[in-house]
């Protein structure tokens, strides 16, 4: 099938077109999804927050411990009176 230079030349040129268009909305989508996942992450409670806690947490609960264990030690116990 022969094509004369000119209809070629608007053929080459739709292809292009539809090519940049495709473009043009793959980058669009990439953009929408880039924000929906960085919407959802601002939507997450502060992990370093809730990390903060628990270590504060357990930080207090092992002093308590240590605490009562040193007690342990410097107790007296009488049984039997």
């Amino acid at each position: 099938m022969g094509f004369s230079g000119s209809a070629l030349r608007l053929r080459v040129s739709k292809q292009l077109e539809h090519k940049m268009v495709e473009r043009k909305l793959d980058r669009k989508a990439d953009l929408e999804a880039f924000q929906a996942v960085d919407d959802k992450i601002q939507s997450v409670p502060d992990v370093h927050g809730c990390i903060e806690g628990a270590l504060k947490t357990q930080l207090a609960e092992d002093k308590n411990e240590e605490l009562e264990i040193m007690l342990r030690k410097t107790s007296l116990l009488i049984h039997g009176i």
